[in-house]
């Protein structure tokens, strides 16, 4: 019933890592994990579906000139993860279809790295740790997976506020309170250049920004965020010698990107700028190219039909009280 009003001309599909085997007892971030089974009865629903299956640059084509002959759908996944190269990028192989990649470089270069699955790996393998804030340590209990999650939840909705050298200075305190090398648990989880390279070369892999820490932008000064968008359109354009003309905020949620962020976006160059707020795209955001939605498929909902209420829009509708066109 809400499909004619909501499901829109097309829709930005988004993900983050593909897991080859099972999902561990205590696993916080799952739900930016699909399984790469699931990945693959994504797209082939799609394809069932009628969908064309296209890059951002081509979804904007389609936006901005109003295109709406044919559904459409891009794939796109996040930060830099191996196994978007490893698990992913076979499955779009097989079935000769674009994917869409927003690189955050300080994970490449080794110079920043996903705070949030370092956390994890922490709490995985300590029963007890203490927290380092500014307004006095704190003890948190870990024994139990439910103890585990409780902690991740309380170290994130703290970390999520800070500005990046906040942030990064809490982790090098928690580092050493808790004699945990947070960096090198998650190394080899990242991509490396070479990856990329092979990425770019496949032909199936579109190439995007997502700045150069995943900072929230929100939470730095203007300059910064500023900064944090063109030096990492530099870098993947000077180490990759392409244009990069898309960009993903990094957590891309209410809280973390608005106007000031969009007007930065757009200034600094890019064509189009993809949020995280839950909706499909309408013929009204040829006007919002630097707000765009995107709906994530994550871990919590692995089904074809989740999928189907996804892509109707009725999920987006109550998500956004009745809201058609989502933009900030």
């Amino acid at each position: 019933m809400l499909a004619p009003a909501y499901a829109g001309i097309g829709s930005l599909l988004m993900f983050h890592r593909v897991r080859a085997g099972d999902a561990p007892d205590f696993a916080p971030n799952h739900g930016i994990t699909v399984s790469a089974a699931f990945l693959a009865r994504i797209i082939d629903l799609l394809l069932e579906r009628g969908y064309d299956l296209v890059t951002m640059a081509e979804a904007e084509r389609r936006v901005a000139t109003g295109d709406a002959a044919r559904k459409f759908a891009n794939l796109s996944f996040d930060d830099g993860y191996r196994d978007t190269f490893e698990v992913a990028l076979p499955v779009f192989a097989a079935r000769r279809v674009p994917m869409t990649l927003y690189l955050t470089t300080g994970f490449l270069d080794g110079e920043h790295f996903a705070w949030w699955d370092a956390l994890e790996h922490l709490l995985r393998a300590r029963d007890r740790i203490v927290a380092p804030w500014h307004d006095g340590a704190q003890a948190l209990e870990t024994r139990t997976s439910a103890q585990k999650e409780q902690a991740f939840g309380v170290i994130r909705a703290r970390v999520m506020r800070m500005p990046r050298t906040a942030r990064e200075e809490f982790f090098r305190s928690l580092a050493k309170t808790c004699e945990f090398d947070v960096e090198a648990s998650v190394l080899a989880e990242r991509l490396t250049w070479d990856m990329v390279e092979r990425m770019r070369d496949s032909g199936l892999v579109e190439l995007g920004a997502h700045t150069v820490s995943h900072c929230v932008l929100a939470n730095e000064t203007a300059a910064a965020a500023r900064s944090e968008m063109i030096r990492g359109r530099e870098r993947l354009e000077s180490r990759l010698g392409i244009p990069v003309r898309h960009f993903a905020y990094p957590f891309g949620g209410r809280a973390e990107v608005g106007a000031r962020e969009m007007i930065l976006a757009a200034d600094a160059g890019f064509t189009t700028a993809v949020t995280t707020r839950h909706a499909n795209l309408q013929l009204e955001h040829r006007h919002h190219l630097h707000a765009l939605p995107r709906i994530s498929v994550n871990g919590f909902h692995q089904s074809t039909r989740d999928l189907a209420v996804l892509l109707s829009g009725a999920s987006s509708a109550m998500a956004n009280r009745l809201r058609r066109v989502v933009t900030l």
